[in-house]
This record gives structure tokens, C-alpha cells and sequence, in this order.
């Protein structure tokens, strides 16, 4: 039998139809003019800086400029136009800063006589040698680095707990740690293979759970094992693909506010000072 999609067919027979989808989704795309973003996209003082240097990284640095452009573009007019814009610059400073100064371990060193001093220095041993391995092409900025240290040497890096109740002592504000950790999330092979070199110097993976909550989670009870290598030669591909993430999941935690502004957990709420029924 085959179901037609009207209005007499049950909702629930109403699977994975196609047409129904085409009918209630409108998406209209404008895509950045390169050239026209090249010439009007002026680039932050610390991404000058770092252009300065010798970073040749041109994709890199053009979706940079296409995020600006964009953002210039989609709030022309707005009550919160400098704001926004504003955001954007302060993200890209950010990782520019990143690119300009590697992964320092010692900024998370845990002090002698921590409970959790060895688990610490293991995580701390595997961020190291993720950090080496893509320091000679420095297409990942440290600022993702320090985020993930920050998260596997708090006082107790297996306890969930939300990264709202840490902003005051984050390596960066918790919008752009929330940030990394999104876009880290969307590039699967690039996740998978962090994931796999800390589960091999810890025996844990580093979960991201919703509203910012995060922890360690130790494998070794139940048997399990992670083990996703990213070769070099896709390299490329996956930090082209966290630039592109990061830029867009930018956009959504600092200008759109969101997932904070909906579905949000009642610890998280009561960080924020806000409200919401979900």
C-alpha cells in the first residue's frame, strides 16, 4: 500500500515524506560574494596581526571574512547592529589570538597532593599531543585546545557539570568554549580521533552534554574502547570544516543566544538569570 500525504492520513502514518517537509520549509540562500567580501570586510586588528606573521592559511582567513560579511549583511539596520558586529569581531580576535600563541600545558597543571593529579596529567599528556600534532599546519586555533584542558583538569573532571558555573575562571568567555565545543561535535572525524587519544592516555572520553554540561566519562567499567585515528592527509578537511563551524555555531551562541533562550536546564536558568517553561 502506498500513503499519500493530505490531510485525511493520520500524522502518524505520515513518515519521512519528503513533500510534507518541501511544503512547510522555506529557505532562501544568499551566498557571500567573496570578492565583495574581500574588499568591504575589514578584519580586526589581531587577525592583521596574524596575517602579519606569515599565516598563509587563505581558506581560513577568507571564511573569516565571509563571516564578517555576512553578519555586517544580516544585521544592516538593526537595534543591536553594533553588538552583533561586534560579537563577530571579538570571536575571530579570539581564535586569532589562538593561531598567535600555542597550547601552554602549564597554564593547567594540577598542583602536588590533587586527588585527581594523575588522571589531570594524562588528559593534560593527551591535549599535548594533539596540540603537536597539528601545531606545524596551525590551522587549529589553541583556543580549542585550552577549552578541552580547561575541562579535563577542573576538580572533578568526572562529575557533569555545567561550564555556566566555571565562567569566571574559563580560559575564554563560556560562549566561545561553548562554541568549540559545538563545533568540535559537528566534524565527527575530527571528535572521534580527540575522543581516541584521550581515551588511550586516560581511559575515558570527554562527553558534551546539553546546556553546556560536561565531564570525563571513564570507560574502563563498562568494557569500552575508542579508537578513531584522523590520518594526515584529511587533515585539511577537518579543520576547514571546524573553521566553518565554529564561525556558524558563533552566530548562534553569541548573536542568536541560542540554545539559552530555549530548552534550557533549570541549573543553567538559575546561572543566567533567566526563565523558560521547556
Amino acid at each position: 500500500m502506498q500513503l499519500s500525504c493530505n490531510y485525511y492520513v493520520p500524522l502518524k502514518f505520515c513518515i519521512m515524506c519528503k513533500q510534507c517537509e518541501l511544503r512547510g520549509i522555506k529557505m532562501t540562500l544568499r551566498p557571500i560574494d567573496m570578492n565583495e567580501a574581500r574588499e568591504a570586510a575589514l578584519l580586526p586588528k589581531a587577525w592583521q596581526e596574524l596575517l602579519k606573521t606569515g599565516f598563509f592559511h587563505e581558506d581560513i582567513t577568507d571564511r573569516v571574512r565571509a563571516h564578517l560579511f555576512w553578519t555586517k549583511r544580516a544585521y544592516s539596520g538593526h537595534p543591536e547592529e553594533s553588538a552583533k558586529n561586534g560579537n563577530a569581531s571579538a570571536f575571530v580576535s579570539a581564535l586569532a589570538k589562538g593561531f598567535l600563541s600555542p597550547f601552554e600545558r602549564k597554564l593547567f597543571a594540577p598542583k602536588a597532593g590533587d586527588q585527581h593529579y594523575a588522571l589531570k596529567n594524562r588528559f593534560l599528556d593527551a591535549i599535548g599531543e594533539l596540540s603537536d600534532e597539528f601545531k606545524p599546519e596551525n590551522r587549529i586555533s589553541s583556543v580549542l585546545w585550552n577549552s578541552l584542558a580547561h575541562l579535563g583538569t577542573r576538580d572533578e573532571p568526572e562529575e557533569s557539570r555545567s561550564i555556566l558555573k566555571e565562567a569566571d575562571i574559563l580560559p575564554h568567555h563560556y560562549g566561545i568554549v561553548d562554541t568549540h565545543l559545538h563545533a568540535l561535535g559537528k566534524v565527527y572525524s575530527l571528535k572521534d580521533h580527540v575522543n581516541s587519544v584521550i581515551f588511550r592516555h586516560t581511559g575515558c572520553i570527554l562527553n558534551h552534554n546539553c546546556d553546556c554540561d560536561c565531564s570525563l566519562v571513564n570507560l574502563t567499567p563498562i568494557d569500552g574502547k575508542m579508537e578513531v585515528l584522523l590520518p594526515k592527509t584529511r587533515h585539511y578537511e577537518a579543520t576547514q570544516s571546524l573553521s566553518t563551524h565554529l564561525l556558524a555555531e558563533s552566530e548562534l551562541i553569541l548573536n542568536c543566544r541560542l540554545p539559552f533562550e530555549y530548552s534550557i536546564t533549570k541549573e543553567a536558568q538559575l546561572l543566567l538569570g533567566i526563565e523558560c517553561e521547556l
